[in-house]
């Protein structure tokens, strides 16, 4: 059995409205293509 992929996620970060971001959808094609999803907010 193949292990599934781990993709670690960095968002965008908004200068004017100060916050992060992300494409909509992103994280969930990556779930729907077998991934596991990690969002990391340094």
């Amino acid at each position: 059995m193949m292990a599934k992929p781990k993709i670690a996620v960095v968002p965008l970060w908004d200068d004017e409205k100060e916050s992060i971001w992300m494409v909509p959808g992103y994280m969930d094609g990556i779930r729907d293509a077998g991934g596991i999803r990690n969002l990391t907010i340094t």
